[in-house]
């Protein structure tokens, strides 16, 4: 059977990509997002009063290319929050699964403790009672 590859994960580097992950999107993309978006809602304005079918078919590729430029912005600003949202929640977990780990340790070492503790009463020899001899 083959094994699975091994995985090997720096808790603090992920933690730290995580925060830095947010902080792009959450002080830098997605504000600029937003002051983009006011700045151009009213879309291409250029030559509306232009007869001229060039300048007319130029403003409607120019308004189709700031539509996809804000889908695809608005995506990425997503696409962060749920990566960073991942990563929390997988670093989460491995605290979770330290603690229980840890628990279940310490359980195991006062079982031991207690079964020599036992083990040690046991083979201890009975003190000699009155009236009988050994």
């Amino acid at each position: 059977m083959e094994q699975a590859p091994k995985v090997e994960v720096d808790l603090g580097e992920l933690r730290s990509f995580a925060e830095m992950l947010r902080a792009d999107a959450e002080l830098g993309l997605a504000p600029g997002a937003a002051r983009a978006e006011s700045e151009l809602q009213h879309g291409a304005r250029f030559g509306l009063a232009a007869v001229g079918g060039q300048l007319a078919a130029g403003r409607e590729v120019f308004a189709a290319a700031l539509e996809r430029a804000r889908e695809n912005t608005a995506r990425q600003v997503r696409g962060a929050r749920i990566l960073t949202a991942a990563i929390e929640q997988v670093l989460a977990n491995y605290a979770d699964g330290d603690q229980i780990a840890a628990s279940r340790l310490a359980h195991i070492e006062s079982t031991l403790s207690e079964a020599v503790n036992t083990a040690d009463a046991a083979a201890q020899p009975s003190p000699a009672r009155p009236g009988l001899q050994p």
